[in-house]
């Protein structure tokens, strides 16, 4: 026997609705797999201590009325899971426009924090970032040495184009999905 065919008649046994066959079943099991034996010992443990609860029964009339109410919910549309989806995939293409705007513009916007004096106080930390960053761009770089021989250096226009791409997709099912919304209602 499987321990999880175990663990339905040990619910069962529980439960004195188990058969006598089921019952020798499960003791045979228990006599041959300490997992099962020690689940057994619990379970019996925690029924014997609840013995003596008493049982309270539902009120008269209780199961329809929680399912005339499950009944009188609205049906679920999934409207709420596509508008979170939507937001999720807004902050997901900002950032990645965030993103390749300070990867394309990383030295201008250095060198004009390098001449503005109002950050002169943290220049110190800019710099060690900026170092930083140029080194993980030198250790990726030397990594991925071999792939980017496969493409052309005049291919930085790649980046750009996917990232468009992808906005352009996000905009055609927004429309799309508004337009839907718009037949539905």
């Amino acid at each position: 026997m499987e321990c999880e065919k175990a663990d339905i008649l040990m619910m069962k046994y529980m439960d004195k609705t188990i058969t006598e066959r089921e019952a020798k079943m499960l003791n045979k099991h228990i006599l041959s797999c300490a997992k099962c034996k020690e689940s057994f010992i619990i379970y019996d443990s925690i029924a014997s201590d609840l013995g003596g609860v008493p049982v309270e029964e539902a009120p008269a009339g209780f199961t329809s009325r929680v399912m005339s109410a499950v009944a009188a919910l609205p049906a679920y549309t999934g409207e709420g899971t596509t508008r979170v989806m939507y937001g999720v995939w807004g902050v997901v293409g900002f950032f990645a426009v965030i993103g390749a705007l300070l990867i394309f513009l990383r030295d201008i916007i250095l060198q004009a924090i390098d001449t503005n004096p109002i950050f002169e106080p943290i220049m110190p930390s800019v710099t060690y970032v900026a170092q930083s960053v140029d080194m993980l761009y030198m250790q990726a770089s030397a990594v991925t040495s071999v792939a980017l021989e496969a493409v052309s250096e005049g291919m930085t226009w790649v980046l750009p184009v996917v990232i468009v791409c992808l906005i352009a997709v996000l905009i055609v099912i927004y429309r799309s999905e508004r337009s839907r919304k718009g037949h539905n209602k």
